[in-house]
């Protein structure tokens, strides 16, 4: 199922708001994450894939938590579900 256009602009405005913020450039690779990202859940939420996966690999710094966090808090507000977020290490927690 593809992600609505309203979900699709809340999430685009989060990210230019918060680049915007710190006077950051977006990055291409954030962009891509966060429609994967997106996507993923949105096939979880209505069941349209059996294998709901998404890896990504990236140096630290590069804004992987800021990238699946825009994408995953708007989508599980929108199905209305608890988002998890765990991550291995106490660093990325007190983020």
């Amino acid at each position: 199922m593809p992600v609505s256009e309203a979900l699709q602009r809340q999430i685009q405005t989060a990210y230019s708001e918060f680049l915007d913020a710190r006077g950051m450039k977006p990055r291409r690779g954030q962009k891509q994450m966060i429609g994967h990202i997106a996507r993923m859940l949105a096939d979880l939420e209505d069941g349209s894939s059996d294998t709901n996966i998404c890896v990504v690999e990236a140096g630290t710094g590069t804004g992987k938590t800021l990238a699946y966090t825009l994408a995953a808090v708007p989508m599980a507000q929108a199905a209305g579900k608890s988002l998890v977020i765990s991550t291995a290490t106490v660093a990325l927690q007190e983020q």
